[in-house]
């Protein structure tokens, strides 16, 4: 009996030990077969290999546009990221990432920024640069204040910041033409919201559930022909201009799920 029980002990702890030795090499293999392709390396993905830190050698393949880093123990984003200049997309979710590098402002080319489930505070004045941004993700962290450059973002058409520490959304947020998704639940907003938040035409989707405690709708809201979504509280003030919002518009209370127009 105690041969059958040492023999199945050793086999989970061979099992074990494999399984390390595997998770070990991977980031190499990976990082081997990246070198093989060259010049024409466009995607690497190095997620799940319990990283870190990013190994220096990804900064050398300059013509990655896909990199993809989520699910590993990151917590800075070192200066040399911005050494990618051919950068598209940037996934480094679900890490212990405290901060966002300046230098990420000179990947002129990125389209997508996915940094959400991270320890992530503020948000770099640099982040207005990157004008061909189209998605950025930052929801679950602990953001509390947006900069004002992100109204120069204007290919930006996906906005996710729920789940952090927001107090206030800037007046820049109106610049955001293109924008058609705001995501922006559970966070510790106050008062009455910008009345710019009227000038974003391009608005399908509007989530405020949990934002704060009595957030009052401008009455610019009224402006948002396309708005098809509009997820709020029991607590949040509707404008008196409600009724003149298009009809297409679903007006959806969180707690309830009850339809209100």
């Amino acid at each position: 009996m105690l041969y059958h029980f040492m023999k199945k002990y050793f086999k989970l702890i061979l099992f074990f030990l494999l399984s390390i030795s595997f998770l070990s090499c991977s980031v190499s293999k990976k990082l081997e077969h990246a070198r093989n392709k060259g010049e024409k390396l466009r995607k690497l993905n190095l997620g799940w290999c319990k990283l870190t830190e990013i190994p220096q050698e990804v900064f050398e393949f300059s013509n990655l546009e896909v990199l993809r880093l989520y699910k590993n123990r990151l917590e800075t984003i070192p200066p040399e990221i911005e050494k990618l200049k051919n950068l598209k997309k940037l996934t480094v979710s679900s890490n212990r990432l405290k901060s966002i590098p300046p230098e990420i402002g000179n990947l002129w080319q990125l389209e997508e920024l996915i940094l959400k489930y991270n320890k992530i505070k503020e948000i770099p004045p640099e982040i207005g640069m990157l004008e061909k941004l189209i998605l950025m993700d930052l929801e679950s962290n602990y953001i509390a204040s947006i900069p004002i450059e992100i109204g120069y973002l204007n290919n930006l058409t996906y906005l996710y910041l729920s789940r952090n520490n927001i107090t206030e959304l800037p007046h820049q947020i109106g610049m955001l033409e293109n924008l058609e998704y705001l995501r922006f639940g559970q966070n510790d907003l106050s008062g009455l919201l910008p009345d710019e938040l009227g000038e974003l035409s391009s608005l399908v989707e509007l989530d405020l559930t949990k934002s704060g405690i009595m957030v009052r709708l401008p009455e610019t809201l009224e402006n948002l022909r396309n708005l098809e979504y509009l997820y709020i509280d029991k607590t949040t003030i509707l404008p008196y201009s409600m009724h003149r919002i298009t009809p297409r518009c679903k007006i959806i209370v969180s707690n309830t799920l009850r339809l209100i127009y």
